[in-house]
């Protein structure tokens, strides 16, 4: 990317970019930023042709990677940002612990908004959900069903 396409592009439209490139959603990068979730998907969607990419994740490493090669020799501001957000937060450190159990069982992601997913990967993933939920329940009934044998 140039950095006329960068210029190009709006400082809002930027700082969101910046946000997705970290796993914000939109909502999340609405609460962070004091904008409304319509807004920064207005903003994401409008800066997709400019960078001339397809997808919002591909648009934030294009302009992350933009930035960085303009700051020959400082941090990335991803790295910056993250560790100041793991010691502000510690709720994230819980969450870590369930993104592990998630990439276990090679889940979807929780929440969250329009996702970029195509239509054959989401069933997919909504198929998994109910194995997995199906199986769980299975395991359940039997136990259940052993130890009520063992009992009788």
């Amino acid at each position: 990317m140039s950095a006329q396409q960068l210029s190009e592009l709006s400082e809002g439209q930027i700082s969101c970019l910046r946000l997705v490139a970290r796993g914000m959603s939109s909502k999340e990068i609405a609460r962070a930023t004091g904008l409304s979730h319509y807004t920064v998907d207005t903003y994401i969607k409008r800066a997709l042709p400019v960078v001339g990419a397809s997808n919002r994740r591909d648009a934030a490493r294009i302009v992350v990677r933009s930035e960085q090669s303009q700051k020959i020799g400082s941090p990335p501001e991803s790295v910056v940002f993250q560790s100041d957000s793991a010691i502000l937060n510690p709720a994230t450190s819980h969450r870590s612990s369930n993104a592990t159990l998630s990439s276990v069982f090679d889940l979807p992601k929780i929440g969250g908004g329009v996702n970029d997913l195509a239509w054959v990967e989401r069933h997919y993933a909504i198929i998994k959900v109910a194995a997995l939920g199906f199986s769980v329940i299975l395991a359940i009934t039997l136990a259940s069903a052993g130890i009520l044998w063992v009992f009788e």
